[in-house]
């Protein structure tokens, strides 16, 4: 499955942002990163310019896994096939190293505001974090605004 060029640029400029060239990068988004309990309302509290219609949209992307690898041309970061991300997570050659997930972000209705789940661990316990990345777009460029954690 392809991503629109909106979700590739909002992905793009989320892995800049989190600085993951180091790290290793799980090459499909994931359905499900912690987020089975999330509330709009928890979301709307932390950041009340997500709207519902955005959170919604991130929730039904999710349901819908897509490749990096196939969306990406240049990730900045090293990406893995599912099965050699875990290879390489229980590798004691990588303990230092951060192993990211993400999500399929969300896109708003007029296309200038966006929400993304990145998650990073590593196997020597830190870091350890979920992130919620708002995102809006100026005339050009995808900017964070704000980052939440879980």
């Amino acid at each position: 499955m392809k991503c629109s060029e909106l979700e590739i640029d909002v992905i793009l400029t989320s892995i800049d942002f989190i600085k993951m060239e180091k790290g290793f990068l799980a090459d499909e988004t994931l359905e499900n990163l912690n987020t089975e309990n999330i509330s709009w309302e928890e979301i709307y509290f932390k950041n009340s310019e997500v709207s519902e219609a955005l959170f919604q949209d991130w929730i039904s992307k999710r349901k819908s896994p897509v490749s990096l690898k196939l969306n990406l041309d240049n990730p900045k970061t090293c990406l893995l096939q599912l099965a050699d991300y875990k290879k390489y997570f229980d590798n004691p050659e990588h303990k230092w190293h951060s192993f990211f997930q993400i999500s399929r972000p969300g896109i708003s209705a007029d296309e200038l505001k966006a929400i993304i789940q990145i998650t990073a661990k590593s196997p020597s316990g830190t870091p350890n974090y979920s992130s919620l990345l708002y995102l809006e777009k100026t005339i050009h460029f995808w900017n964070v605004i704000s980052v939440h954690s879980f």
